[in-house]
């Protein structure tokens, strides 16, 4: 058959018919209640419920309730109109469609439904409501009196003063609520898909637990008012009870990677998934166990590397803090990085002449300290530290040293190797109490590679 509606397109032949509306767009659904008329309406796009009064005509029309999503199916009676809406519902079609109304005669707009299911093809006589309802899984009809205060409360619910992220189950929700009808009567809460609480008196502020699991939480607070009209708001945050996980890089003895006082250290943050993402990166150091800590790179990357320069003889330490957007924490260990001192620190020597390289050479500050004949010594006093150590030569003419620490022989080392290696760490020892400590290498003169050359001396603070 013909569908109830009327879509005019050129002017009626019959002078009894009146035109109400003259637009490009498609206007259909139409009702009527005495002298005012209300229609489903597409010229902006989305449908809208527009309505025309006889006695005090606009051309066109005039929406009832502008919205930017889609209004259909509306009902007049009197100066009350009835539609189904799609404001609280995120996608087209979505599950939670609601009945709206409108008070012509005062602009009050009532929000008829507040299931989360669908309610649609509403109807009004004489200010009673009636529609179809998906909330018990199968269609039913529902109905309910407009009289009096059909205006629901307002309120709002912000989860921890509104912040965007929590490490916490635990949350305070800061809350507003009031009724300029019947009065505010009653409030509940519900997590996500949970079941509501009971009905309760306001408050300002309430302790609130979110539900378990990691990801985004929504909080739903719903009021109702004395004439029983009611309004679900809600707020959302993301719960990450899982820290970051903070790790370095560092050379043990500067040496190791640098021919010059100023080193490389790296470091990198893992994140647990899901995650609220880092806040900051920040990496700090200090000249020894005793020092304050100091910080050196602040709000940087998840990962990274910077030079560091340090100074002869001081020993650093290392950590990185890093700090996710829901406050989660984490300290890496602490790294440490020795510079040694230039060879030519020492007490006393027989034979381990001075050798100072071109500017290319990959030696410690470009120079070492070396002996070629059996015998010759080299001792340093090494004053409160908690380590000492050597740096060599290591290459083909390279030989072995007898080491003596505090007068006593602790053991041989050998230097000798088919290249020639640069810095190398050929002896370290270390000690539970800071003490000063006397170091000396003998040279063997190993027969065929006889030299040994002492590059650094390590000192642990």
């Amino acid at each position: 058959g013909t569908p109830n509606y009327r879509e005019a397109v050129r002017p009626s032949p019959d002078p009894a018919e009146t035109r109400i509306t003259n637009q490009g767009a498609k206007q259909n659904g139409p009702d009527v209640s005495g002298r005012k008329i209300v229609w489903t309406d597409y010229r902006s796009g989305p449908r809208n419920v527009y309505y025309y009064d006889l006695d005090a005509p606009i051309v066109n029309g005039t929406p009832v309730d502008p919205q930017s999503t889609t209004q259909y199916s509306a009902r007049i009676s009197g100066d009350l109109v009835v539609w189904t809406d799609w404001r609280n519902t995120t996608y087209p079609g979505g599950a939670n469609t609601d009945i709206y109304g409108k008070d012509l005669s005062s602009g009050s707009v009532i929000q008829v439904t507040t299931n989360t299911k669908k309610q649609i093809q509403p109807d009004i006589d004489d200010g009673r409501v009636v529609w179809a309802d998906d909330r018990a899984v199968h269609w039913d009809i529902y109905t309910r009196e407009l009289d009096g205060d059909c205006v629901p409360p307002n309120g709002s619910v912000k989860i921890r003063n509104g912040s965007a992220y929590t490490r916490t189950l635990a949350v305070p929700l800061s809350l507003t609520g009031n009724d300029t009808g019947s009065g505010l009567d009653r409030v509940r809460y519900r997590n996500g898909n949970s079941s509501w609480g009971p009905w309760q008196s306001f408050a300002s502020s309430k302790s609130w637990t979110l539900s378990s699991g990691d990801g985004t939480k929504v909080v739903f607070y719903g009021l109702k008012d004395k004439a029983g009209n009611e309004k679900v708001v809600s707020d959302h945050i993301v719960l990450d009870t899982k820290k970051p996980t903070a790790r370095m890089e560092t050379p043990f003895v500067s040496t190791r990677i640098s021919k010059t006082t100023k080193f490389k250290v790296k470091w990198w943050v893992t994140e647990p998934t899901p995650s609220s993402g880092l806040e900051y990166v920040n990496v700090y150091y200090r000249p020894s166990t005793s020092a304050k800590w100091r910080r050196w790179q602040s709000g940087t990357a998840a990962s990274g590397e910077a030079y560091f320069s340090g100074k002869a003889g001081v020993t650093y330490y290392f950590r990185t803090l890093a700090v996710d957007n829901a406050h989660n924490w984490d300290w890496s260990k602490t790294y440490k990085t020795i510079v040694p001192f230039n060879e030519g620190i020492y007490k006393s020597k027989t034979g381990f002449g001075g050798y100072t390289k071109s500017g290319k050479s990959q030696n410690f500050l470009t120079s070492v300290r070396y002996s070629q004949t059996a015998g010759n010594t080299l001792t340093y006093k090494l004053y409160n530290n908690v380590g000492i150590g050597l740096v060599v030569t290591k290459g083909p003419a390279m030989g072995r040293a007898h080491i003596y620490v505090d007068g006593k022989y602790l053991r041989t080392v050998d230097a000798h190797s088919s290249k020639t290696k640069a810095r190398q760490l050929i002896f370290y020892k270390g000690y539970t109490t800071k003490g000063t400590h006397e170091l000396k290498v003998v040279n063997e003169g190993t027969p065929g590679h006889a030299r040994f050359e002492v590059d650094a001396v390590l000192v642990v603070r």
